[in-house]
């Protein structure tokens, strides 16, 4: 039956063949034609059914990875933008902060020059005998609150607080019942442009038996020198006309006052500022509002001084 049903579905297409191929042909002939006929029908099927939907298939895949990628372009976009953004802000903040450190920077050594006045004055009046207890009390009262705002003008500058705080504890003397010292050396020259600064120096000074000059700027300052012949110099480091530091250099020019001591204060308690003070050839530093106890231990370190007290004790470092 296999051989007729191939005879029979190969027969057909014998009409479209010539004559003398017609009558070569024989069953073998017809079952391998058969075959052959089969195999092209299903390369056909293969070519036509089969591959169509796989190329459909790869278009669409194609298209769906076109798609994620333009939403992943997208998205990378969107990111890039809002980091952009954000990196902006960021500026603008850092920006805002610089600011405002600056303005505080800018204002401090104006607070400080008036701190520095206040809470000397302070100092002078506390040593007053003539007070009574409510006086002396009040007086306290305008040094601890000028001290505590101190402290917090040096906290916003970032400035370390246990500086200041040592300032306060490393009390070496008893400034209240020094009367005077005894030594040689007793003139002192007071350099700063602020008159209330050379004021309350000169006040202090003079309290305790100095001999104090003032000059208002580096060039009046080293006019005086000459002039004066102080025994130290106790110098502002911003001045006009002729700061602190320049004034110093130019007298270290001088062999006749290489040695003359030096003490330069400033409303900076930065190191760096001090180390190029003392590179400049300062001998000492004092931050200021000048404390009262600081000062008198800088004096007796570079006058070789013994203070005297009320009680008549001598006290020697």
């Amino acid at each position: 039956m296999k051989k007729i049903s191939s005879i029979l579905t190969i027969f057909p297409l014998l009409d479209v063949l010539p004559e003398h191929f017609q009558i070569l042909i024989t069953y073998p002939a017809l079952l391998i034609l058969s075959t052959v006929l089969c195999i092209a029908l299903a390369l056909v099927y293969r070519i036509n059914i089969i591959k169509p939907p796989k190329k459909q298939a790869k278009t669409k895949t194609l298209r769906m990875k076109e798609q994620l990628n333009t939403a992943l372009q997208q998205t990378n976009d969107q990111l890039e933008k809002r980091l952009e953004e954000r990196s902006q802000a960021k500026l603008v903040a850092e920006a805002a902060n610089q600011a405002k450190s600056q303005l505080i920077a800018n204002l401090s050594p104006e607070l400080k020059t008036s701190l520095n006045t206040i809470l000397a004055s302070a100092q002078i009046l506390q040593r007053d005998p003539n007070l009574n207890s409510k006086q002396k009390e009040s007086v306290d009262v305008i040094y601890n609150c000028g001290f505590h705002l101190l402290l917090l003008i040096d906290e916003r500058l970032d400035i370390s607080k246990s500086k200041v705080d040592q300032i306060e504890l490393d009390a070496i003397f008893d400034p209240q019942n020094i009367i005077g010292f005894s030594g040689d050396k007793c003139k002192i020259l007071v350099v700063d442009d602020s008159s209330e600064n050379r004021l309350v120096l000169k006040n202090l000074l003079e309290l305790w038996g100095f001999t104090v000059e003032e000059a208002n700027n580096g060039q009046e300052g080293l006019e005086k020198i000459k002039a004066f012949q102080p025994d130290l110099v106790i110098t502002d480091l911003i001045m006009p006309v002729l700061d602190g530091l320049e004034m110093v250099k130019q007298l270290r020019l001088s062999l006749e006052y290489n040695y003359l001591p030096v003490i330069a204060t400033s409303g900076s308690a930065s190191n760096q500022d001090q180390k190029l003070a003392l590179e400049n050839g300062c001998s000492d530093w004092i931050t200021k509002p000048i404390q009262v106890d600081e000062l008198l231990q800088k004096l007796q370190t570079y006058l070789q001084l013994i203070w005297i007290y009320a009680e008549e004790d001598i006290v020697e470092k």
